[in-house]
């Protein structure tokens, strides 16, 4: 198993990192306070909870965006139900606690500028790690380190720091457990599963399907704790939050997500979301169809690609909502594409990387 180039990788994840980060600077850089980097909206679920810290912050119109949710949370993330006054779905949002509650460490003493500031922190980490195991897994693959710039500046990337989400450091975290899963690094894999499926649950699903396709000890073992982590989480917030408001379901017919949002696309509106969504999926099928069933990544490949196409257009239609949701999906078609089909550089000797189902030992002959 060839080594990882860790210098060449980092240097690589800060490049793109960088790219990213200037690219939201020059956004932001006309907003009239840093609480722009939340979005909260004039009438969104958590504008009470961020005006009552920062009364001159900038409110965007309408019920803005999801980094207010994330702001309200990490508040005090030990306070479940004064937490949940200020989101509009409780339990799906508090599922996802782990960007929120790292930003919490950084500043735990409550709202205001500075736990935008930790947020902001949190995110740009998240950008570096999504890189840096993006690159990590392309070389254990067989492939070169380049994934690590080109991942840490994709659109999702942007959107993520952007409007101060998890997804960017959930993208991290999963790919850094599939890493540890192709070089036989099972506990590791654990801990790298707990925290991608406590930043962003739907995270489970790639571990899953990975462990099916490989059936190795540490890709089983990474699926396994996802799984548990997730149910447990899932129970516990059902004990511990009241939710009795609307719910709202993100899942619809195989790629009417698209085809109903078709005609807005046409008129000119959410065009980056278009070319998102559209040049997602074609690079999806592209990898799927080079690579084919051999390539390590072709089962988490194929089944991300079945689960985007359920989501409805809300999901994957929208700028703000296409580039982030659809990156797990662009990055691993882009390290589908970038890594041999063969899988040269499996750790095909290393103990913890055995079939699980291969329990048969080879006897001596008399």
């Amino acid at each position: 198993m060839p080594r990882t180039p860790w210098i060449r990788t980092l240097l690589l994840a800060l490049v793109g990192t960088a790219f990213t980060v200037l690219l939201v600077v020059d956004d932001a850089a006309g907003a009239d306070h840093l609480t722009n980097l939340l979005l909260a909206g004039e009438a969104g679920p958590s504008v009470d909870a961020v005006v009552a810290d920062i009364p001159h912050a900038d409110l965007a119109p309408g019920r803005g965006h999801d980094g207010q949710q994330f702001y309200a949370v990490a508040r005090g993330p030990m306070h479940l139900d004064e937490a949940a006054e200020h989101l509009d779905r409780p339990r799906y949002r508090l599922q996802r606690p782990l960007f929120p509650v790292l930003a919490w460490a950084l500043h735990p003493s409550g709202g205001g500028t500075g736990l935008v500031v930790a947020l902001a922190v949190v995110g740009v980490a998240g950008v570096v790690l999504s890189g840096v195991a993006a690159g990590a897994l392309s070389t254990a693959l067989g492939g070169g380190s380049w994934p690590a710039l080109v991942v840490a500046a994709l659109p999702g990337s942007y959107v993520s720091l952007r409007i101060t989400t998890a997804d960017t450091l959930a993208l991290g975290f999963v790919l850094g457990t599939l890493w540890a899963a192709e070089t036989g690094r099972s506990r590791l894999g654990v801990v790298g599963a707990i925290a991608a499926v406590l930043t962003k649950e739907s995270m489970l699903i790639l571990l899953i399907a990975h462990a099916a396709a490989r059936r190795t000890r540490a890709s089983v073992a990474s699926a396994v704790a996802g799984f548990v982590t997730t149910a447990g989480w899932w129970l516990a917030l059902r004990v511990l939050v009241e939710a009795d408001g609307p719910q709202v379901t993100e899942f619809t017919w195989p790629f009417e997500g698209m085809t109903a949002y078709a005609g807005d696309w046409l008129d000119g509106r959410n065009t980056i979301g278009a070319a998102m969504a559209v040049g997602t999926f074609a690079l999806a099928f592209v990898a799927l169809w080079r690579r084919g069933p051999r390539h390590p990544l072709f089962g988490a490949l194929a089944v991300m690609t079945a689960f985007a196409s359920v989501l409805n257009a809300s999901v994957i239609a929208l700028d703000f909502n296409a580039t982030r949701t659809l990156g797990p999906l662009l990055a691993l078609a882009i390290l589908t594409l970038g890594t041999p089909t063969d899988g040269r550089a499996r750790a095909a000797d290393h103990s913890d990387r055995r079939p699980v189902d291969d329990a048969r030992a080879v006897r001596p002959a008399g």
